[in-house]
């Protein structure tokens, strides 16, 4: 007699194929990768939101994704679920020095830390509603509190929602709390041109293609 695979199995064939390893699934999600581990194993039944929040990291389609979720609910019985994946306010003193993955800002999930400059850390993050993923840039307190640094995000935000280019980052959202701001941005999945140079001067092509997209502007007929 055939056995139905196991929930743990389907997430290991789907993570695979995705080339995903499993702590690259468990920052996706949010939870630590001893957490994938044992749902892999069958020998923890994940929480609904860690369910939920698998099923979107995996890519499972949505005509699938109720039968899925259900399976998760079940498997393992025997074992406790994990408690649900931690979501309580950014506090202001954690932004830059702590890592926020697994957090919550404004319905935002967010995933992998991708990286931080001088004035603020990028996460990867999923909007849940309409099951984006999205890069947020968060500012740090010191600049988002100066009155100058306020009004200069606030205009360039502004600015940069209005635009419409193809080799220009769209901007869909953006906030100021007091002592911190947010910028919610399309993920990109390239990669940066620093991490590109790492492997040694690009191409006298690759060079040309890229300082074209730069230049390119888009404007009236006859007007460059």
């Amino acid at each position: 007699m055939n056995q139905e695979p196991s929930f743990g199995s389907i997430v290991r064939e789907h993570r695979r194929l995705r080339d995903l390893t499993q702590a690259e699934l468990g920052r996706r999600v949010g939870c630590a990768v001893i957490t994938i581990r044992r749902i892999e194993a069958g020998t923890l039944r994940p929480s609904q939101q860690i369910a939920e929040r698998l099923a979107m990291a995996l890519g499972i389609p949505l005509e699938e994704r109720a039968t899925f979720i259900r399976l998760a609910r079940t498997a393992s019985a025997a074992e406790p679920s994990p408690s649900p994946l931690p979501t309580p306010p950014v506090l202001l003193e954690e932004i830059g020095l702590e890592d926020l993955s697994g957090r919550a800002i404004r319905g935002y999930a967010l995933g992998e830390r991708l990286g931080a400059g001088g004035y603020g850390v990028v996460y990867r993050a999923v909007q849940p509603l309409v099951e984006r993923e999205v890069a947020i840039k968060i500012i740090l307190p010191q600049y988002a509190n100066h009155p100058d640094f306020i009004r200069r995000f606030e205009a360039e935000a502004q600015l940069v929602a209005r635009l419409e280019h193809p080799h220009i980052v769209p901007l869909y959202d953006y906030w100021r709390e007091p002592g911190v701001a947010y910028l919610v941005m399309r993920l990109l999945r390239g990669g940066s041109l620093t991490h590109a140079l790492q492997n040694g001067p690009l191409s006298l092509p690759t060079t040309n293609q890229i300082l074209e997209q730069i230049g390119a502007f888009v404007g009236p007929p006859g007007h460059r």
